[in-house]
C-alpha cells in the first residue's frame, strides 16, 4: 500500500443528473397534489377544536386587542339563546414592556374599546372586563388569569368563543386552567372572513394557519 493511501481513499458515488432531479421534484409535487385533501384535513383538525358548546355561567369573547366581529356576534347570539348568563372580555392594561406578539395598547385603550363595542351595536356595559397585563406566552397566561378572576366571582362553567384557527390551542389551555379552579370549559370555534375553505388562497391565511400549527406544537410540549 502506498503511503498516501493511509490518509486518502478514493470513493465512487452515484448522483442525480439535473434531469433526474427534475423528475424527482415532479414526482414529489404530484404526490403532494394528489394527497392535498388528506394533509390539509390533518392540519385543520390539529388546530381546530370541536364545537362542545353547552349551557354555562359565562361566555368569554376571545380577542387580543379588539374581538373580531364574527366572534362578538356569535357570543351575543349565544347569550340571547340563554347559553350563558354573562359576557366577558379580556382588557389588557397598557404597558411599557414589549410583547413578542407586537401588540401595543394605547393610553386610551379602554375608551377605544368602548367605542368599538358601540360600533358593533353592543352596549359596553353589557360586556364585563377582566383586566390584566400582557405577558408572553399570551394565551397561556391569559387563560390562568381569566380562570382565577372567574373563580373569585363564583362561576363554575364557561364557553370560550374563539377564532377557529386558534380554538384548539385556546380550548386546551383554558380547560387545564379551568380544571385547577373547578370551572368546566366548553368551546365554540367561529369562522370569519378567513375560513377552512379559503385559508390557502392568500399568504396571510397560510401564515396564520402554519403559525398556529407551530404554536400548538409548542403548547403540547409546554403542557406535557
Amino acid at each position: 500500500m502506498k503511503p498516501h493511501q493511509y490518509f486518502i481513499r478514493r470513493k465512487t458515488s452515484w448522483g442525480l443528473t439535473w434531469l433526474g432531479k427534475v423528475g424527482v421534484f415532479l414526482l414529489l409535487f404530484i404526490i403532494l397534489f394528489l394527497s392535498r385533501h388528506i394533509w390539509t384535513r390533518g392540519i385543520l383538525s390539529f388546530i381546530t377544536a370541536r364545537d362542545t358548546t353547552r349551557t354555562a355561567d359565562v361566555i368569554l369573547i376571545e380577542g387580543w386587542k379588539y374581538p373580531h366581529g364574527s366572534i362578538l356576534r356569535t357570543s351575543l347570539q349565544l347569550k340571547t339563546q340563554g347559553m350563558g348568563k354573562a359576557l366577558f372580555f379580556v382588557e389588557y392594561v397598557p404597558s411599557q414592556s414589549n410583547s413578542m406578539t407586537d401588540l401595543e395598547f394605547p393610553r386610551y385603550y379602554h375608551e377605544m374599546l368602548d367605542l368599538y363595542f358601540k360600533s358593533e351595536n353592543v352596549d359596553p356595559k353589557q360586556v364585563e372586563r377582566i383586566t390584566m397585563e400582557l405577558k408572553d406566552p399570551v394565551t397561556w397566561n391569559t387563560a390562568f388569569a381569566v380562570m382565577d378572576a372567574l373563580s373569585r366571582k363564583g362561576y363554575r362553567s364557561m364557553i370560550i368563543v374563539s377564532p377557529w384557527h386558534h380554538s384548539r390551542r385556546s380550548c386546551d389551555v383554558y380547560t387545564i386552567a379551568g380544571a385547577q379552579k373547578g370551572i368546566e370549559v366548553s368551546c365554540k370555534p367561529v369562522e370569519g372572513g378567513l375560513n377552512r375553505h379559503n385559508w390557502w388562497k392568500s399568504h396571510v391565511g397560510m401564515s396564520v394557519i402554519f403559525g398556529e400549527v407551530v404554536k400548538r406544537i409548542y403548547y403540547i410540549f409546554r403542557i406535557s
